[in-house]
């Protein structure tokens, strides 16, 4: 009996001695991932339909990267757009867009649209960890298009309606005035 006893305790003491090791071999110390408070920028359009936009200028990766668009205009809003690039240095790509006006939210006061999930053509995210992204908002009527800097200065393509102004191009080659964020 006495030799079960030990025999008993020694398994005993040998599960408890490998169950102590298993658990400090697979052990995660390393501490959890802190983001900076979100910090949300609202800029005020100057003209044109578009009266304002905001937008979190930090957003945390995984998580909403919401741009809410306001406008009001006597023309019906046909598109409420956005424009994007990934990286130092941003440029014009007609395909990286994000056409507001099929999203559900889409009315025609306002837009949300979140870029969390989008990727630009070339497949670079713009909510990935340490993503700068730059965009801009373009809003049309059937007359006209406005592009919005990150000022809430506009600039003005009317030959849709047969006007001749078009300041478009200048603004697309000119990144300097778009809208920034970066990822934490």
């Amino acid at each position: 009996m006495k030799k079960i006893n030990y025999l008993a305790l020694f398994i005993l003491a040998s599960l408890s001695m490998t169950s102590c090791v298993e658990d400090e071999l697979f052990q995660d110390n390393t501490p959890p991932v802190t983001y900076d408070p979100v910090i949300e920028r609202t800029v005020t359009a100057s003209a044109g339909p578009l009266t304002s936009l905001t937008f979190p200028t930090n957003p945390v990766p995984g998580t909403d990267i919401s741009v809410k668009l306001i406008y009001a205009s006597a023309s019906p809003i046909v598109e409420a757009r956005i424009y994007f690039a990934v990286g130092d240095n941003p440029e014009y790509v007609k395909a990286n867009k994000i056409a507001g006006e099929d999203e559900a939210t889409f009315t025609q006061t306002g837009v949300t649209i979140n870029l969390k999930d989008v990727e630009t053509d070339g497949g670079l995210s713009l909510s990935e960890t340490g993503a700068k992204v730059s965009f801009y908002v373009r809003i049309a009527t059937d007359d006209a298009e406005y592009y919005y800097s990150n000022t809430g200065s506009m600039s003005l393509d009317d030959t849709p309606g047969g006007g001749t102004t078009d300041e478009s191009d200048d603004f697309k080659d000119n990144p300097a005035g778009w809208n920034v964020y970066t990822v934490q």
